[in-house]
């Protein structure tokens, strides 16, 4: 397991069982954030500080590295944050406060981004008042995707998950704080499922079919989720599983 550690600067290796196995330090962070693996197993980083994408290989030897000042206006970075590879090898990109997914290349060439008030690729989902209608990303954080290569965003500031194509059109609303309200929009075979399709188990095993304040977010072939939830304090972090299979 890779975790970047944005007050050391650094990346730390952990075995299955928690050990630290190995770490490096490259000279060009300032704040490590998000971190995944290519298809040929070398690791994408963002930092947050730097507004730079850099590429390694597993002894951390920067390959290659794309920031704000090597793109154009449509591709610079305000704050990268998390990361993922899909599954046409693009680098997906969450740019927090630009409120925008970026998605680009395996050499940092800008494809095309989504969000930022634009509700996916509608331009006319945001009311003139402000208020976020459905899709539109709002201080998004995690990022992954599903076996269908839709595009799965936590969006903190809007306090749901919601699920893109993978051109970045928005599908619908996977979870969210008012989880009532989205179960009662589900089918009734769907609610009376004792596993629950939509439902979710917290760590303390309580079931909930909310999410608020998603941070992290993570997909696996099985349809299982998991997303983290973290208050602006900090304080009383969850972790919470659902079958959205």
């Amino acid at each position: 397991m890779a975790v970047t550690d944005h007050k050391d600067r650094t990346v730390k290796f952990f075995t299955p069982d928690g050990n630290t196995a190995l770490s490096w330090k490259p000279h060009i962070f300032d704040w490590p954030d998000g971190i995944t693996t290519t298809a040929a197993g070398k690791y994408v980083i963002t930092d947050w500080n730097r507004g730079q994408v850099s590429i390694h290989d597993t002894n951390g030897l920067v390959l290659r590295s794309f920031s704000s000042r090597d793109t154009d206006s449509d591709a610079e970075f305000s704050c990268p944050a998390y990361v993922t590879v899909d599954r046409h090898h693009r680098i997906l990109i969450t740019d927090t406060f630009d409120h925008m997914v970026k998605v680009f290349d395996q050499s940092g060439s800008f494809l095309f981004k989504f969000g930022g008030g634009s509700g996916g690729t509608d331009s006319n989902s945001r009311h003139s008042s402000g208020v976020n209608r459905e899709g539109v990303i709002s201080d998004p954080r995690g990022i992954c995707t599903d076996v269908m290569n839709n595009i799965l965003v936590a969006d903190w500031g809007g306090g749901c998950v919601n699920k893109y194509s993978p051109h970045g059109a928005f599908i619908e609303t996977v979870l969210s704080s008012r989880g009532d309200d989205l179960s009662a929009e589900r089918s009734q075979s769907t609610a009376e499922n004792d596993n629950g399709q939509w439902g979710s188990l917290s760590r303390a095993g309580t079931p909930t079919d909310k999410v608020e304040h998603p941070w992290g977010i993570a997909a696996t072939d099985t349809g299982l989720l998991l997303v983290s939830e973290q208050k602006m304090d900090k304080k009383d972090p969850k972790l919470k599983l659902f079958q959205c299979s």
